[in-house]
């Protein structure tokens, strides 16, 4: 059986069996620029390949550049058909897309479905799962937003109360990357902006829109990455801003059992890279500190060019927490309990 479906069928048919996979038919490129979640790249056309394809139908015409096509493809249809094969479920069933919904996931789709595979082709392809994408963000959420001064520990905080059965959204884990200029030491190389964007539809998604949902407090810009325009002005304008009030040197702390575990050179970049807000004389005075190891000081020195920079969300809501340790659990159902005192809707 071969169906072609719209993206939100699509997308139900996998919510709705779990082991069933998704293949996505692009070259690996394509892939890489960004993908829906889960989805597994068995490509049709190599990289290589799609140029020579590309070429050909510009300079000669689309008979010419299909002829040219089949011709690569032919070449590799087995391993292209045992591989899909291979991770059909036990349904029997399988999902596939390319960029437009057009030749590429057409060819694969027919060959598959002729096994008595039950394929389903997403219609309109990749295009139509961005534009889905985009469009999520345009709903109205119900934020709650956790702020407070540098090295007050709110994502620690917001992994808690995820645990105590609130909806939250890890931004910055998204992001891989810690929000500063110290912020991509120790993370991974972060994704794309359109596959940010993707896994924050992913995680938006699994999520009831009539209950709140939980985010830091972040800038526009997460290392390189941007949070989507319509869903940052819903941040700003939030139901509620829960601000936690920790004193620096807990902070300070916080922050140096963290950093202070990477290369001292690693930390010294991120130093320089904010001199011009930090001050020449005070920038030497963190690097002197982190030279003789002591993380702490160099730390308490970076605290008064965070601190100062600090800005609040301008919620009407305000709900101001004082926090005396960092007991993470505590603290979180701390202010689960103070959020649920005042009532939200």
């Amino acid at each position: 059986m071969l169906k072609r479906v719209s993206i939100e069928e699509f997308l139900n048919i996998k919510k709705d069996n779990k082991n069933i996979k998704i293949v996505d038919v692009r070259s690996n490129d394509e892939y890489l620029c960004g993908h829906i979640d889960d989805a597994l790249n068995i490509e049709l056309l190599d990289n290589e390949e799609r140029k020579i394809v590309g070429t050909e139908y510009k300079q000669v015409g689309n008979s010419s550049a299909v002829i040219v096509g089949l011709e690569i493809v032919s070449k590799k249809l087995v391993y292209l058909f045992k591989s899909i094969i291979s991770l059909v479920d036990e349904n029997n069933s399988i999902l596939i897309y390319c960029a437009r919904g057009g030749m590429r996931s057409q060819f694969v789709s027919n060959i598959i479905s002729m096994y008595g595979v039950n394929v389903y082709t997403l219609d309109k392809g990749y295009k139509s799962y961005r534009r889905h994408v985009l469009d999520s963000f345009e709903k109205k959420y119900k934020i709650i937003i956790l702020s407070g001064k540098t090295g007050s520990a709110k994502t620690f905080l917001l992994k808690e109360i995820k645990n105590l059965k609130q909806q939250v959204i890890d931004l910055e884990g998204l992001a891989n990357h810690k929000g500063s200029a110290f912020g991509a030491i120790g993370e991974d190389e972060q994704p794309t902006q359109e596959q940010f964007e993707n896994n924050l539809f992913r995680e938006l998604d699994m999520l009831d829109i009539d209950k709140h949902i939980w985010l830091e407090d972040e800038s526009f810009l997460i290392g390189r990455r941007a949070i989507p325009k319509s869903l940052f002005n819903q941040m700003s304008n939030c139901d509620a801003c829960v601000v936690v009030d920790v004193d620096a040197s807990i902070r300070a702390t916080h922050i140096s059992n963290i950093y202070g575990v990477y290369d001292k050179n690693l930390l010294a970049e991120a130093i320089i890279k904010i001199k011009k807000r930090l001050g020449s004389e005070r920038m030497k005075e963190a690097l002197d500190y982190l030279e003789n190891d002591d993380i702490y000081n160099c730390v308490m020195t970076l605290l008064y060019y965070y601190d100062k920079s600090y800005r609040m969300n301008v919620c009407e809501n305000i709900v101001n927490i004082k926090l005396i340790d960092m007991d993470f659990e505590a603290n979180a159902l701390s202010i689960v309990k103070e959020v649920d005192k005042s009532n939200l809707r």
